[in-house]
């Protein structure tokens, strides 16, 4: 049986699972740890908030040079990224009344975390309706 390094940095310990975290590591690292990954795992995200935008929205919200994209949305994008507010994990609009979960594509999807500088109206469509969890 081929051995592998364990993930967790400057370990020696070996796994049999390629990328994997050895029993010391296992359930202490990065990823466990990681408070974000948690809400993202939370069921009222993956089974509710999620879900209902992207049904109820259906079309990608990203606006490029004045015209929607026309692409299904296929997930949703946090416009203030839950590591900097985790208080708007679940809130479909910020305090001043501004989406902050919008429904893209993944061509649309931006790959940083977070897209404080997109402006309703002129980078993305408002989202027109409110979740209670």
């Amino acid at each position: 049986m081929r051995l592998f390094p364990c993930k967790q940095t400057g370990c020696q310990n070996t796994v049999e699972k390629r990328g994997g975290h050895c029993d010391v590591h296992r359930a202490n690292n990065d990823r466990t740890r990681d408070t974000v990954r948690k809400l993202y795992n939370d069921p009222r995200w993956r089974s509710g908030v999620q879900p209902r935008l992207i049904a109820e929205n259906g079309l990608c919200q990203r606006l490029v040079n004045g015209k929607r994209c026309i692409n299904l949305a296929m997930l949703v994008h946090h416009r203030n990224s839950p590591r900097e507010r985790p208080d708007l994990m679940f809130a479909v609009y910020d305090e001043n009344g501004i989406s902050n979960l919008i429904c893209l594509c993944r061509d649309c999807h931006p790959s940083s975390e977070g897209t404080p500088t997109w402006r309703e109206g002129v980078d993305f469509t408002r989202t027109e309706f409110e979740i209670h969890i």
